[in-house]
Order: structure tokens, then C-alpha cells, then sequence
């Protein structure tokens, strides 16, 4: 039953979407830029490298502890309509991605100082310069429509710090941040896919809302545990398209 009204929904939208005036390639501006702003929750795949049961063993300790974080990509966009139908876009975006760990108690061993923590959390953040090009298939009607979208996204490393938050008995906390050196990759590549829907306010201005799912394709170096970072995220902003 569920299903079956699912798919009856699926149907009035599309059917109301095919109902709208179709785009005319003559009527649509050649060109186009947007600025964006997209909430991502963000985590990491942890790859063994070397095969060794070891690192296996070190892989499942993290993902015990290790969960995602709360991260965020914004910037701006420009793209040319080649077709009434498809668009190809870039742009540059700043991106903020990474991880947290689980607040763990501390265990001491005799004698215990009161002024030691007696919990900590830790969280990475990751920073990134992104560069994508994407092709973006448009549906149905001119004011509303639906977008699908797919491409790669350059990756170029800025920096990456990691956070410590401590916990004390008094219910103070501290943070602490640290800037770290490891040998990460400078440049990454990652491929992404989206589909949401446009509306059209006048000739010049669309607003947009795109679910979008970002997976890096490379390892983040060259060590026995390496990490794969992914977001899924909403990718909103609005386009002023121009001749």
C-alpha cells in the first residue's frame, strides 16, 4: 500500500512538472553563476593498505570510537547551458570536512592527580580547496524543475587541525588545538552526485536545493590505515544567469 501511494505521488509530480511551459533553447541565457552554501555531515572510510591483521585490528578500534561530524561546503559556481536541457558547471569552493571521537573516561593509575581530566574528546577538521565540474541533466517544466547532476570535485589540501576538548571533574572544559603535519595527500579527487529541484523566479534568478553526495576516490596517504573522506550533504544556493 505504501508503495503504491509512493508511486502515485511520484506520478502528480512528474505530471505536473511535464505540464509547464517546455524551455526554448532561444529563450535561455548562455551563461550562469550561483553561490552556495551546503550543511554536510561528514566521516571517513578507513582502508588497510598492507593487508595485515594488525592494522585490521586498528581499523575496527577506530571505528568503535570515531563517529561523523557536522562539516560544511560553500562557494561560488558558473556553468554554460550547451543544450536547452544540460548544463556544464565549475566553480571554487572552501570545504570543511572530517570526524569526532566518542567522550572517553580517562582510567588512572595510583596516585591520581585531581587536576588531571577525567574525560576527552577529540575532533579532526579537515580543510580543502574544491574545484568540480559537473554535468547537470534538467526535467520537465521552466519555472520547476528537477535537476540530476554527476562529476568529479579536485580536491587541493589546506590544512587539517585537531581539536581536544577536556573534561574535568569541577565540570570545566578545555580546548586545545593543534595544527597536524602527517604526510596527507595535497591532492585529491572525488567524485559527486546530486538531484533536487530549481525554481525559476524571473529571467535572471533560480533557486536551487540538491541533496549531493561527495566520496573521495583516492587514499588520504600512503600508510598502512588510510582514509577515503565522504559528506552528504544540501546543497542550496541561488544562480544569476546572464547572455
Amino acid at each position: 500500500m505504501m508503495r503504491t501511494t509512493f508511486l502515485i505521488i511520484l506520478f502528480f509530480i512528474f505530471h505536473s512538472l511535464s505540464a509547464q511551459d517546455k524551455i526554448s533553447k532561444t529563450d535561455q541565457p548562455l551563461f550562469f553563476f550561483g553561490l552556495h552554501f551546503s550543511p554536510d555531515y561528514s566521516y571517513r572510510h578507513l582502508i588497510n593498505t598492507d593487508g595485515q591483521p594488525v592494522t585490521q585490528t586498528v581499523i575496527r578500534a577506530r571505528d568503535r570510537i570515531e563517529k561523523a561530524r557536522i562539516g560544511f561546503t560553500t562557494g561560488v559556481s558558473f556553468g554554460w547551458n550547451i543544450l536547452s536541457r544540460i548544463q556544464i558547471e565549475s566553480g571554487l569552493f572552501y570545504s570543511a570536512k572530517g570526524y569526532k571521537t566518542n567522550k572517553e573516561l580517562l582510567v588512572y593509575f595510583p596516585p591520581v592527580s585531581p587536576g588531571d581530566p577525567t574525560a576527552v574528546k577529540h575532533v579532526y577538521r579537515k580543510k580543502f580547496l574544491d574545484i568540480p565540474f559537473r554535468v547537470v541533466y534538467l526535467w520537465s517544466g521552466k519555472r520547476l524543475q528537477m535537476a540530476s547532476s554527476g562529476g568529479m570535485v579536485f580536491n587541493l589540501f589546506l590544512n587539517q587541525v585537531l581539536l581536544t576538548y577536556s573534561y574535568y571533574e569541577s565540570g570545566e572544559v578545555k580546548k586545545t588545538i593543534n595544527r597536524l603535519q602527517d604526510d596527507i595527500r595535497k591532492i585529491n579527487l572525488s567524485v559527486q552526485l546530486g538531484m533536487g529541484l530549481r525554481y525559476q523566479l524571473n529571467d535572471r534568478l533560480t533557486l536551487m536545493a540538491e541533496p549531493v553526495l561527495r566520496y573521495g576516490l583516492l587514499n588520504s596517504a600512503d600508510t598502512p590505515v588510510a582514509e577515503k573522506l565522504w559528506t552528504a550533504g544540501l546543497n542550496t544556493g541561488v544562480y544569476f544567469s546572464f547572455k
